[in-house]
This record gives structure tokens, sequence and C-alpha cells, in this order.
């Protein structure tokens, strides 16, 4: 039977609006952008939105143990292993990578979904933290990991930019 990641997210997030905020720009950007290059968008949608899904379930001081833990979380709910893995790895493309998941590692970072919500999550936090234009937080983001694939990068640029993508809700707050 088919999870639906939104039933999920919902329930995982209940309490964590920014939180919720957060993972549901990154999943439509990356869907965004997925069309754009040919990928998998439903894996980036859904993917995109439970990235985050392990920080419900740590304190302040052990978040960078989320990804082991939104790993374990969303296989106790038997989401698909694809969106599994590909949400859980989403910060091994980053200079100093979180914890390794054996299964996962090596098998799904080829995928470019999950380079897509890694870039895409990078891009989106700078940009909610009001910190960052949309421009800046791709140059940072670029700057923690300069690898990204390069169509990739001009796709997002394109969706960043492109009409009715980005609504400043507030100084300094977007909403994709």
């Amino acid at each position: 039977m088919r999870f639906n990641a939104v039933l999920i997210a919902n329930r995982e997030y209940d309490g964590d609006f920014p939180l919720y905020l957060h993972c549901m720009n990154v999943a439509t950007m990356a869907t965004k952008v997925a069309h754009i290059m040919h990928l998998d968008e439903r894996l980036c949608f859904d993917a995109g939105l439970l990235h985050d899904v392990g920080k419900m379930y740590c304190g302040l001081n052990i978040i960078p143990d989320h990804p082991a833990l939104t790993y374990s979380r969303l296989k106790e709910l038997e989401v698909d292993d694809l969106v599994t893995c590909v949400a859980a790895v989403h910060h091994q493309f980053q200079h100093n990578p979180y914890p390794e998941f054996k299964e996962c590692v090596y098998k799904y970072t080829e995928y470019k979904e999950a380079e897509l919500i890694s870039l895409c999550d990078k891009v989106e936090a700078g940009m909610t933290r009001g910190e960052e234009t949309p421009d800046e937080a791709l140059d940072n983001a670029l700057r923690i990991f300069p690898k990204y694939d390069q169509d990739m990068i001009n796709a997002l640029r394109n969706v960043l930019y492109s009409r009715n993508t980005i609504r400043k809700i507030k100084r300094d707050e977007y909403v994709i």
C-alpha cells in the first residue's frame, strides 16, 4: 500500500509549523526542479517533505543526528525504501556529512534526487532564516558543497526566479 507523505508530515511535524513550512518549501522547490530536469517528481516531493522528520525526535543538542532519526522513523512508518534513503542521505553532499547509513549511502547518493534535496534544503534554509536572498542562499550552498550538478544549479536558479515561485511574505521571509 502506498504511503501518503502529506499525511505523515502533518502528523510528524505536528506543533512545529516553521519546520513543516521549511520541508514543504524544500519539497515544492525540488519538485519544480525535478520537472525541469526530468527527474522523479514524486520522489523529490516525498523525500523533500519528509527529510527532517528526525528533528522532531531529538533534542536541540543532538540535531546532527537527525538524518539517522529520520531514517529510523521512516522505516518504522513503512515508508518506501527509496524515499526513506533519499530523505536520510540529504546531508551526505556537504563537506562534513552526517552519520552514514550503510544501507543507503552507497546505493542512493548517486541518485540526482538525493543531491537535489540536499541543494534545496540548504537554499531554502538560508532564505527562511531571513538572512539571505535567493541568490545569496544559492551561493552559500555552493560554498558548502561546490560539486553540485551545474544543470541542477541552473534549473534551481530558474525556479527561484520564475514568476510566482517565491513570494515575499514579510521582510526577508520567503515562501516557495
